[in-house]
């Protein structure tokens, strides 16, 4: 294969060209990785050309397309296997499940109609059933046992004609635990599982769960305490939860490094590699986010430790692609499906963020969320511009805010009824969340910045975005001709210019916009 993901620097990684190194140089065997994966490759080739190849394959190897003799899957969730789930269930006790996503009910009633049955481990049997199954929801099945050798849990359908079908919805595997247990995220309900081959952040809270009663003390940048075990038939499991740290030298970094690349299969970043979902409003789950059934375009703030970081876009269960363009850490997706998976920087990894389109029912707030922004008050709702360096939110509710930096910092501040919110610059956003729902939006940006003679393509553009669900009126003639002389002069606004002028509706702090970069065009 020609290309591997690099981890060229602490903490950072890029997908590159098996042509951009020379194989007379020394690279540690720790240094690529498969993009598809994550296994890691090494650097060959012949005469002709460098390309990257995998290891030899073991029994406990990922399954890879990349392999010669891997056979090839359709379905983006057969490729990555039925995830993984840690549920909290009763003071310091754990449980664990498999998940099951919700499958068509066209697929329900063929299921039905065969008898169909899900075979864990060839052992336990489930019929295939409303009762049991779901068309709505992701279905929890609880496991209580780990397969042994670091071994995957083996999926198998019934009858053998709904092999394939059950197959390409579900997975015929899920990822099973490493020599040294497993990382799962943390939520409200407990975490997910981190699949081999993928990454974690520094700073960011995880529970790992091990054999072991203690953590490994000769591995620095741990920081983690006992908060309970884990429900298992013969096996005593414990869960711990905390964070990895980043404020440690070099040589201790890389030796954490080397410890969860070993041990636990997953590989550390500095920074998360994220998808932010910016605009409209939606509703925040373990697995993503709901989209309202009505939605037809999201709009997603990109964070990622890469200075050129890529985002792909799988529609519905796709294993095929679509790399999305980035404008100034913004990306857009269109919804045209019920169910869209956005990557960060690399392919097929378990911890993207699933955007799945429903009806959502907005259920008017008990109480306001206020903002002292500038010297006044105000109620948070929309869109609302910045006013000041620094600002006040509060509420008699819990609310979540995060606070997107320009430099690609994000910070996430959730479990708040008042934060002080300071030193912010210019592009600076900020989120607001409650109860799950994006409540609004903060943006720092004038648009009194648009320079003599010239039109300011940048500002009229996030102006139509920003604006795109406030309420709009018929597009005046004068602000009609000003839009078409716009036409060719930037790609991503021509397209905003010409789905305004298709509609023939547009808001008014666009026509304000255009009115003040008009006046400054005639002077």
């Amino acid at each position: 294969m020609k290309t591997a993901i690099d981890f060229y620097e602490r903490g950072k990684l890029k997908e590159a060209n098996a042509d951009e190194y020379n194989r007379s140089s020394y690279y540690s065997k720790n240094r690529f990785i498969c993009p598809e994966c994550g296994e890691p490759v090494h650097l060959t080739g012949s005469k002709y050309a460098n390309f990257f190849s995998h290891y030899k394959k073991t029994d406990i190897s990922a399954e890879c397309e990349r392999r010669v003799d891997a056979i090839p899957s359709s379905s983006l969730y057969q490729r990555m296997g039925l995830p993984l789930y840690l549920r909290y269930e009763d003071k310091e006790y754990f449980r664990l499940y498999i998940g099951f996503r919700k499958m068509s009910v066209s697929l329900m009633r063929i299921a039905r109609e065969c008898n169909a049955l899900v075979v864990l481990d060839g052992k336990t049997k489930y019929r295939v059933s409303d009762e049991r199954f779901s068309s709505k929801e992701t279905t929890m099945i609880g496991i209580d046992y780990i397969p042994m050798y670091g071994r995957n849990y083996s999926i198998t359908y019934l009858p053998e004609k709904m092999e394939s079908l059950l197959s390409e919805n579900w997975s015929d595997y899920a990822d099973g635990f490493s020599f040294d247990g497993a990382i799962f995220t943390v939520t409200e309900q407990g975490g997910k599982k981190i699949r081999h081959g993928d990454t974690i952040s520094c700073d960011t809270e995880y529970y790992w769960v091990r054999r072991q009663p203690t953590l490994p003390a000769f591995v620095p940048g741990i920081n983690m305490q006992k908060v309970g075990v884990l429900g298992l038939k013969d096996n005593k499991w414990y869960v711990y939860k905390g964070y990895f740290t980043s404020s440690i030298i070099d040589s201790q970094y890389e030796t954490l490094c080397q410890y969860l690349r070993n041990n636990l299969k997953v590989y550390l970043l500095e920074k998360k590699p994220e998808f932010v979902p910016m605009w409209p409003p939606v509703i925040m789950y373990e697995d993503g986010y709901v989209v309202d059934e009505n939605v037809k375009t999201v709009y997603g703030y990109i964070s990622s430790g890469n200075e050129e970081p890529k985002v792909y876009e799988f529609k519905g269960n796709r294993a095929l692609y679509n790399e999305l363009f980035i404008d100034d850490k913004v990306t857009r997706v269109y919804m045209d499906t019920s169910e869209t998976v956005i990557n960060i920087d690399r392919k097929y990894i378990s911890n993207g963020v699933l955007l799945t389109k429903e009806r959502i029912l907005y259920v008017s707030q008990n109480a306001d969320i206020i903002v002292k922004n500038g010297g006044e008050s105000q109620v948070i709702e929309g869109i609302k511009e910045i006013k000041s360096s620094g600002i006040q939110i509060s509420g008699n509710n819990v609310f979540d805010v995060i606070v997107i930096h320009e430099n690609g910092e994000v910070k996430n501040n959730t479990g708040l009824i008042e934060i002080q919110v300071d030193n912010l610059s210019q592009n600076d956003t900020i989120l607001i969340i409650q109860s799950k729902r994006l409540l609004g939006i903060l943006y720092n940006e004038s648009i009194e910045t648009v320079e003599n003679n010239r039109s300011d393509f940048e500002s009229i553009w996030k102006c139509i975005v920003l604006n795109q669900n406030k309420e709009f009126i018929k597009i005046p003639f004068e602000i009609r001709k000003r839009l078409v002389s716009l036409l060719n002069g930037n790609e991503k606004l021509d397209r905003e210019i010409q789905r305004l002028l298709k509609a023939n509706l547009i808001s008014k702090p666009v026509i304000s916009l255009l009115e003040l970069e008009g006046n400054y065009g005639r002077n």
